[in-house]
């Protein structure tokens, strides 16, 4: 029989017949005819044939688990660590964690049925089911696709499909021919889903090396041939055949199962109480960075942005669901009576992680839409998105703050930068139960209550502040980051440092009388130096592959450094130069991702056609800043002057506090006054401004920097901190600086001192000014956070006395300025200093301060209904309550921890309590906290428990009491929350950065060591602590005698003992 050449027939085929006259013999054997020993072989290869095209028709993998493993319908702990086994898989390399590129998703049609208090079809709640359609491009041949996922339950019918023909670039819905597949699960599972043991080494490594060919016969559609988890990876690879072709698009189509589980991240639970006290059940998503892959299986890496088209179902009359883009239209689901599908508009092209839904009841509500009432009527914005905030009900009023500044700060960015917000609507979301500050997704920006909310009536002026910097923090990330984003993680800080920098231009915008500019310093580049002057820190564009590491780089380095250096090259280039180049960048790479070097890219072209430009001559953007974002830490300049000439030698080392030695240099923009120049207004406002630049050079002379024989004229560096690095002088210089940005040059010189640079005399000379009637909040604020540092290493020492009565004596000024009482007049400076300045006079136990807390609190206590009825100011009851507390004993704590219980509804109060129930001084009380704070399901929320431990370092009992909490139980603490990319990190931070003594240094070598290999996202961290910790012990042999001598002398007092 001859076969035809037609595709069509040869498939038509479902038998060969033939008659067959064998005859046996009885006594054994078989005898044929040649021509019939050829048609049985043409019959046997024929049947092979047919058996090869029903096999490619029927394929499919039947039921995979991506191994049990990586999914499970039963739900895990808030954090199971993927470590492995066995040493089968305990090394991968960096490529191998990265997806290929041989495929790239342009298309995701998702669909989700999420049951939150209703039964899935199997009858379990907390569940959901899935299927995601994704739209593919092949770019080389391939017979493997990897997608991310991770635990998820992925179901049996896992298709590909032809999407358009060769090198079209259309994507027919029509064209789509799909056919099932029957490959049976490779996966052996038992009857309880626990996959048995094996090793995948050998399998994995013949995958890998396996050359791409097919077996197929010519011309027919792909099927899938196999479904493996790489569960280490977080991956999902599907094996096809034939081979995807390049130039061709396909469709994957895959069913799934989910948990909404207690954790913080993926798609999880959250929930909060009504005003019957009835519990109350929500659905919200959180991403970034790495877990859009425990949502729905897709291509989580942020340089394959695709479109997405979500649908989501619920329960029509009682609930709501939100997403990234305005419903399109909202149709019954059939079969389903009383449920109904949510489908939403395309998004336009974004990452995985900025991907957001949330499923919620109906009183979950929105504020009035405000996108057009508070547009600026001469904006070139010609489009107003919708703009409205989603809160629970009982908190829906407190959103009006939010929402009134949102939309001026959306329109203030969209003219900063020249394109208007793209898309239709802006909905922000307050999440009950949130692990970040907030989430700038795409469309539907998610926050913290805290971060969102502003109850005049219980949330003090520092939460107001706090409102408005991460509403702009976030709406800068609509340009920065979701328009434009990083290629890879490694250029994280061009978002986060991007929008860092502009929230302090937007909330400057709306709140102008609150001097947001001033307050960048102490805010953020002081805070960046703290860190970033550790061995242990990492550049601002640092090699990240695992999730591990992506998650650790999410820090004041990315956010805060990043921000400085952009406000450096703003005031290094110009901000016209600034603002003209950023525009340039968001529209050439709109939709896009980038890396930072296409940024200085746009940044030197657009100094080439800019005069005002400072940039040395015939040197890139690119050079400058690559000595700044590739390379750790940053440096000290050294001024040494010759007063004789008028002239001084500049020179440049890393500044680190272990005043290591380092040849690392940077391209510095040296700004800088002098005394005869401080009154000229004519260049005030190019001050800032270089006037020259130190380049790569570790040396240099500055000529004619004054007049001869000046010795009695002072020259300011670095003028108002524009340059991140830190300035020493010689000691006459220092002595003869006036109080000139204060913040600066306070935080400077007890840094200098810290790391053994500058003489601890010196340094502490100039703090002896705040004493003289200085009453603004930023020099303050630099100052109390070096008085921090002061008050750790000297608490357990003979020296703290001392210590005390120099701070209370420092404090008297500024106290009588103050008052203890606000009044009607007073600026949003002043509400803010307030408090912290009758916080450390509590502190430092001052009887005045403490009888008058005691005293509010007790008159509290008298309250017939105190969670409605508080006598206490809101901006003063965080002192007010940790000083009851502190001097109190189980009665006070105890009123406390109802009154927190009791504060569901206003997290603004209800943090303030949280914190407080860490100022027991007896022990028993902060263990029972810390025991309450892991506790699953327990009455402190797991968000929370990140900044109560935090809280821990602030004094000396609970910072070992909580040592030695961890030191117990950290194995319990590490399968638990091992998996926490914050957590965990927060746990250790508030354990050790409170300890100071060598015993301390001692225990927690020997705590490192017995636990190496426990501390899974918090790597980093626990490094940084333990650099911490040893720091604090070198200060404490090298300057504590200085600083004791210099204590006592100012204070009197007995003598004391030298440490």
């Amino acid at each position: 029989m001859t076969t035809s050449g037609s595709r069509a027939e040869f498939l038509a085929v479902d038998a060969l017949g033939s008659t067959s006259d064998i005859k046996y013999d009885r006594t054994g054997g078989w005898f044929v005819s040649t021509r019939r020993a050829l048609l049985l072989g043409l019959l046997a290869i024929a049947s092979m044939v047919l058996v090869g095209v029903l096999v490619h028709y029927l394929d499919t993998c039947r039921g995979l688990r991506t191994g049990t493993e990586l999914i499970s319908v039963t739900e895990a702990s808030v954090a199971t660590p993927n470590t492995p086994k066995d040493g089968a898989e305990s090394s991968i390399s960096a490529a191998e964690l990265r997806l290929p590129k041989d495929v790239t998703p342009s298309h995701y049609r998702l669909r989700l049925e999420p049951y939150l208090e209703d039964a899935d079809p199997d009858g379990k709640n907390f569940t959901y089911n899935g299927h995601v359609s994704i739209t593919i491009q092949c770019h080389r041949t391939t017979n493997r696709v990897s997608i991310h996922a991770k635990n998820l339950d992925i179901g049996k019918d896992v298709k590909v499909a032809v999407a358009a023909p060769r090198n079209s670039g259309a994507t027919s819905e029509t064209a789509v021919r799909t056919l099932a597949n029957t490959t049976p699960n490779p996966i052996t599972t038992t009857p309880g889903g626990l996959r048995r043991k094996r090793s995948l080494t050998r399998n994995h490594h013949r995958r890998r090396q396996r050359t791409v060919t097919s077996t197929a016969p010519p011309g027919l559609p792909p099927r899938v041939t196999g479904c493996v988890p790489e569960v280490r990876k977080e991956m999902y690879v599907i094996s096809v055949e034939p081979s995807l072709e390049p130039g061709l698009t396909y469709t994957l189509d895959i069913p799934f199962k989910g948990l909404l589980k207690e954790s913080l991240y993926g798609f999880y639970r959250s929930s909060y109480k009504d005003e019957n006290d009835t519990k109350i059940w929500m659905a919200p998503t959180q991403f970034e960075p790495t877990h859009a892959r425990e949502a729905f299986p897709c291509f989580d890496e942020p340089a394959m942005k695709a479109r997405f088209e979500i649908s989501i179902a619920r329960r029509r009359d009682d609930m709501i669901t939100l997403s990234n883009m305005p419903v399109r239209v909202t149709e019954p689901i059939e079969g389903q009576p009383g449920r109904v599908w949510d489908h939403y508009e395309i998004t336009p092209k974004m990452s995985t992680y900025l991907v957001a839904f949330i499923v919620a009841r109906s009183d979950f509500i929105p504020t009035n839409d405000t996108g057009a009432t508070y547009l600026n009527p001469r904006s070139r914005n010609t489009t107003v998105p919708e703009f409205r905030v989603y809160a629970r009900r009982q908190l829906i009023q407190t959103a009006q703050y939010a929402s009134s500044i949102g939309p001026r700060v959306l329109d203030f960015y969209g003219e900063y930068f020249g394109m208007p917000y793209p898309l239709p609507k802006l909905h922000m979301a307050a999440i009950p139960d949130f692990s970040l500050g907030a989430m700038e997704n795409w469309g539907l920006l998610t926050y913290r209550e805290t971060n969102l909310l502003f109850d005049s009536k219980s949330s003090s002026m520092s939460s107001k502040e706090g409102v408005a910097i991460v509403v702009a923090h976030e709406l800068a990330h609509q340009w920065f980051g979701n328009l434009v984003t990083m290629k890879w993680w490694n250029d994280l800080w061009l978002n986060e440092g991007f929008a860092t920098y502009m929230e302090y231009l937007g909330s400057d915008h709306v709140e102008p009388s609150w001097a947001m500019i001033d307050k960048f310093l102490v805010y953020e580049q002081q805070p960046a130096m703290a860190l970033d002057g550790l061995r242990s820190t990492h550049p601002v564009s640092t090699t990240v592959d695992n999730p591990s590491q992506i998650s650790e780089i999410f820090d004041y380095v990315s956010y805060s450094k990043g921000a400085s250096l952009i406000r450096m090259l703003n005031n290094s280039l110009t901000e016209e130069v600034l603002r003209k180049g950023l525009t340039r960048y968001l529209n050439k790479w709109k939709y896009s991702n980038a890396e930072e070097n296409d940024l200085w890219q746009v940044l030197t072209e657009e100094t080439l056609v800019s005069r005002e430009s400072s940039l040395p001559d015939n040197v890139t953007v690119r050079q400058v800043m690559d000595t700044w974002t590739l390379q750790d830490g940053y440096p000290v300049l050294s001024v040494t002057r010759d007063y004789d000439d008028g002239s001084a030698n500049l020179s440049q080392t890393r500044f680190t506090l272990d005043n290591s030695s380092s040849d690392t240099t940077w391209y510095i923009p040296v700004s800088y006054v002098t005394q005869n120049e401080m009154n000229d207004a004519a260049n005030s406002s190019r001050r800032t401004f270089p006037r020259i630049w130190l380049k790569k050079e570790p040396t240099t002379e500055v000529h004619d920097l004054t007049k001869n024989n000046s010795y009695d004229t002072w020259v300011l560096f670095n003028i108002y901190a524009t340059g991140y690095y830190r300035v020493n002088y010689d000691t006459r210089n220092w002595g003869l600086l006036p109080a000139v940005t204060r913040a600066q040059l306070l935080d400077d010189a007890l840094n200098l001192a810290r790391a053994g640079i500058l003489g601890y005399d010196v340094a502490l000379n100039m703090t002896q000014y705040l004493a003289t009637g200085e009453n603004h909040y930023v020099p303050w604020t630099a100052a109390f956070e070096n008085f921090k540092f002061l008050d750790l290493v000297l608490r357990q020492t003979t020296a703290y006395g001392c210590f005390q009565k120099y701070i209370l004596k420092t404090l008297a000024a500024v106290t009588e300025s103050l008052g203890f009482e606000a009044t009607t007049t007073e600026t949003q400076l002043q509400s803010l200093l307030r408090p912290d300045i009758l916080a450390w006079l509590s502190k430092m136990d001052d009887p005045e301060v403490v009888r008058w807390a005691k005293n509010l609190f007790q008159l509290w206590t008298t309250s017939s209904k105190p969670d409605t009825e508080n006598p206490v100011r809101v901006d003063v009851r965080g002192v007010v309550y940790c000083t009851a507390v502190k001097t109190g004993g189980t009665q006070e704590w105890d009123f406390v921890l109802k009154r927190y219980l009791a504060a569901a509804n206003r997290p603004s109060e209800s943090d303030v309590l949280l914190m407080s129930l860490a100022c027991s001084r007896q022990e028993w009380l902060i263990v029972t906290l810390l025991e309450k704070s892991l506790e699953s399901g327990g009455e402190i929320r797991l968000q929370d428990v990140s900044r109560l431990w935090d809280n821990m370092a602030s004094r000396d009992l609970t910072s070992r009491v909580a040592f030695r909490y961890i030191q117990n139980k950290w194995s319990s603490i590490f399968e638990k929350y091992g998996k926490d990319e914050y957590l965990m990190g927060d746990i250790l931070h508030g354990a050790i950065s409170g300890l100071s003594t060598e015993f301390d240094l001692t225990y927690v070598r020997e705590f490192y060591r017995a636990n190496k290999g426990k501390f899974s996202f918090a790597e980093r961290k626990i490094e940084q602590e333990l650099e911490g910790l040893e720091l604090r012990v070198g200060w404490h042999n090298r300057s504590y005698g200085t600083v004791a001598s210099w204590l006592q002398d100012h204070q009197g007092g007995q003598k004391v003992k030298r440490e």
